[in-house]
């Protein structure tokens, strides 16, 4: 049967003399408990189609060992499985408007808006970065995750935030008729002709003070 790290048995290796001595047989076994953890996790660590089944612990290591600086531990673990999933395909594009925007995307799950310098006017190999900062926003991290995919000739102008805000607005109406009335005086050349505010039930309407109000 062959060995590797997942089964490995030291004391196969060990020379026939050295079999029989209790001391170097207990040291061989205490070696293959050593090796065979770390050993049997090997294989998940270097296989991409593994990233969804990893721990949060394992996709740190994962990072390290790819130096990925734009890496956050600190952030949910599938936020640290998209990144690792982008890293690779980044690397290959890197230096492409593509890759900024994708780097952006996994590092704060938004994708920018990218304006290259012949969009604006601006300095040739220059370009400008706009995001919408719908929510807690590290800049450091984004300046990291751009720098690690962005052409090195590659300068970038400035980083704008757009945000946009929602309010409940609410509005009211009401209905008021107006009531004419016509008194009689004594002489009917000076009709009197008095005109009250009412509700939608034709009651009156009248100030604080009881007063009604007329039009």
């Amino acid at each position: 049967m062959g060995m590797n790290l997942e089964n490995v048995d030291i004391i196969r290796l060990l020379p026939v003399f050295m079999r029989d001595d209790e001391a170097v047989v207990a040291l061989s076994k205490a070696i293959n408990e050593l090796i065979r953890g770390p050993g049997s996790e090997i294989k998940r660590l270097r296989e991409w189609d593994q990233i969804d089944n990893m721990s949060a612990a394992e996709l740190d290591e994962m990072a390290w060992e790819m130096s990925l600086e734009w890496y956050d531990p600190t952030v949910g673990i599938e936020s640290k499985r998209a990144t690792l999933k982008a890293a690779r395909a980044l690397k290959e594009k890197a230096g492409t408007k593509w890759a900024v925007v994708e780097a952006v995307r996994a590092a704060y799950g938004v994708a920018p808006e990218i304006s290259e310098w012949f969009e604006y006017n601006g300095t040739p190999d220059h370009f400008r970065v706009k995001l919408n900062a719908a929510g807690s926003f590290d800049f450091d991290r984004i300046m990291r995750a751009i720098n690690y995919v962005k052409r090195a000739s590659a300068k970038l102008d400035e980083v704008e935030l757009a945000t946009t805000e929602h309010q409940d607005l609410y509005v009211g109406m009401t209905v008021v008729s107006v009531m004419t009335i016509e008194v009689p005086p004594m002489d009917p050349q000076e009709a009197l002709v008095i005109a009250y505010l009412t509700d939608e039930l034709d009651f009156a309407l009248a100030d604080e003070l009881g007063n009604i109000l007329t039009d």
